[in-house]
């Protein structure tokens, strides 16, 4: 059944198709087979069957098969302009055909010593033009553990049936309900990540089916694998760390008793070296790519790092997220790499030395989420686990609430507004804040939304803010320009929800105009910020004098701001304290005051 054939016959007009009649069917031979055909001038003889619907036409043709061995014959027709149905039959006289299956597309179980009829008509009404194709599968040779298929290399798709396949003694059950399955091996040929994807996810779509897997020699000595899924089994897909050389076996069952085929995607990828091992090296999180996966082999702790997990040591990778909304409970979360029990940990600030703890936990670390503002997350593990984290990050319930943006140059930085495709006059602009907190305000008049803010020529700004299209029925777009330049001709697509902007904008003179324009659709606008980009460092709360028992630590801690990134020194009788590059520094001696410095590029500021 290895060869193939192509044919096509051609009716002269007027005459019947040479299988127009059941005696004159044509043989489904060789396999796989396909035809092409027309359906005018075919009838329907004394005494055929309609099958089990009455709402065909007066022309069928016939085809037969005479299966060798045991298996499913697949049969179908494609029509572009009227609508095939095939009736599916078994037995070999006309008037003593038993009814199988009826649909554009058949499937039937064969039986060596049997003999098949398959009828094509058309539904309501007369049929022209079609293209036949027909394949067979035989029944699995894996239905035994010492009967599994070994399957080699890292990326396999695989089409199964159930066609008699059963349980053997001493198999294990994930579900004692099972009552058929199949078997196969695959060799690891790394360390690395299995993603076993189930049929019901598969193009075309196929029948559902679940997995298990194990280790071990033979059927009554299997250990099972522990895998991470989303959900159940029943569903997938199912990931796992793969150890080279290691020999795994997958067992297949269906979920229920439909005839369609099943199946599975094996993937693998070995485990690189970490991409995000450093703070400066965090993976981005966005709009367009909620979540990542990343390999943490060969990472580690960087001088100064912060650690949230107990014990140690650790290593930790990192991801980078920023805000679109003000919201209450954001959440960072491991998803299906093959770790868990990660210890994430969430901070604020651009620098090692100046991070900030705002959440963390096992697997899931929650947090209050300012707009536009930059989370970064670590993860950790213990530094002798090796394998691949998947983080995504997501804001919680929308928090309408005000929030003042310190140094903002944009008057009353909280406000939420809809910009229309018809503000595109100019006439003096309006003030960007015109509604109160928490709410939306619908623009009616012929300006675009601005504001003259005094600036400095030559002085660099960073402009932020989020947008949306959040409940509008049509696409739009948001035009920015600062002074005479435009900057930007943003894309917002309908039911977009808020995300993130930034931009680096230059002054050219004393005072120069932020615009924002609606061309076309509406807009969404919230959390508008433009902030000096070289803000100087400076120390927000400096650190006082302690005062504790002898032989106990003392602890200083200063709060410092300026533009990032920041860094911070602590000096002791006038020395720079090796290793004291953080917020907090504890000294295992008696106490004195002790100096703090921060320093940027700009300029240096200290407190004694």
């Amino acid at each position: 059944m290895a060869s193939s054939q192509l044919t096509v016959f051609c009716p002269i007009l007027g005459a019947a198709p040479p299988n127009d009649n059941f005696a004159d069917a044509l043989p489904i031979d060789p396999l796989p087979y396909s035809i092409t055909g027309n359906l005018q001038g075919a009838t329907r003889e004394p005494n055929e069957p309609l099958g089990p619907y009455s709402d065909v036409g007066t022309e069928s043709l016939w085809w037969s098969f005479a299966p060798t061995e045991l298996g499913v014959l697949t049969v179908s027709a494609q029509a572009d302009l009227w609508q095939p149905r095939w009736v599916a039959y078994r037995g070999s006289v006309l008037t003593n055909l038993e009814s199988l299956a009826t649909a554009a597309t058949v499937r039937v179980r064969t039986d060596p010593g049997q003999v098949y009829q398959f009828q094509l008509a058309a539904v309501l009404g007369s049929g022209s033009e079609f293209a036949l194709a027909a394949s067979f599968t035989p029944a699995p040779t894996n239905d035994l553990f010492a009967q599994r298929i070994h399957l080699d290399g890292t990326n396999h798709t695989i089409s199964a049936w159930f066609l008699d396949a059963s349980v053997e003694p001493g198999e294990p059950l994930a579900d004692p309900a099972i009552t058929r399955t199949l078997w196969w091996s695959w060799t690891a040929p790394a360390d690395g990540r299995v993603v076993v994807t189930p049929a019901s996810t598969m193009v075309p779509p196929t029948g559902k089916a679940s997995v298990a897997f194990y280790t071990g020699p033979a059927v009554d000595q299997l250990t099972p694998l522990s895998v991470r899924a989303p959900n159940t089994y029943a569903y997938g897909p199912w990931t796992f760390a793969a150890t080279a050389g290691t020999v795994y076996h997958l067992q297949l069952w269906p979920q229920g008793d439909g005839p369609e085929p099943t199946g599975f995607d094996l993937a693998f990828t070995t485990f690189g070296p970490a991409r995000n091992d450093n703070f400066t090296q965090a993976t981005v999180l966005d709009y367009d790519h909620p979540s990542t996966i990343e390999s943490n082999v060969g990472a580690t702790r960087e001088p100064g790092e912060p650690s949230q997990r107990p014990g140690g040591p650790n290593k930790s990778i990192w991801w980078r997220w920023t805000a679109a909304y003000n919201s209450t409970g954001a959440a960072a979360q491991v998803g299906l790499g093959t770790l868990t029990n990660v210890t994430l940990a969430v901070y604020q600030g651009a620098s090692i030395s100046t991070l900030r703890l705002v959440g963390s936990g096992t697997d899931i670390a929650r947090f209050d989420a300012l707009a536009t503002e930059t989370y970064y997350i670590a993860a950790e593990t213990a530094a002798n686990v090796d394998g691949d984290i998947e983080l995504s990050c997501s804001g919680g319930a929308l928090n309408g609430g005000h929030r003042e943006i310190p140094g903002n140059l944009v008057k009353n930085p909280s406000f939420e507004v809809f910009i229309t495709s018809d503000w595109m006059g100019g006439n003096g602009g309006r003030p960007l804040t015109v509604a109160p907190d928490g709410q939306s305000y619908a623009w009616t008049g012929g300006e675009a939304l601005s504001q003259d803010i005094p600036t400095t020529p030559g002085q660099s700004y960073r402009l932020r803010f989020v947008y949306a299209n959040e409940d509008h029925m049509d696409d739009a777009t948001l035009l920015l320009k600062f002074g005479d330049t435009q900057i930007a001709l943003l894309d917002v697509p309908r039911f977009q929800w808020w995300r993130p902007a930034e931009f680096i904008l230059t002054a050219a003179v004393p005072v120069s105009r932020l615009e924002f324009l609606g061309d076309g659709g509406l807009v969404d606008l919230d959390q508008v910020s433009l902030l000096w980009l070289n803000d100087p460092p400076s120390i927000v709360t400096p650190p006082v004098a302690a005062t504790v028992y002898s032989g106990r630590p003392a602890l200083f801690q200063a709060t410092i701001s300026g533009t990032e990134p920041l860094s911070l020194q602590w000096y002791f009788n006038e020395a720079p304290l090796a290793g004291a590059t953080e917020a907090l520094l504890i000294i295992p001696v008696s106490p004195r005051r002790t100096p703090a410095v921060i320093s940027s590029w700009r300029q240096t500021r200290s407190v004694r």
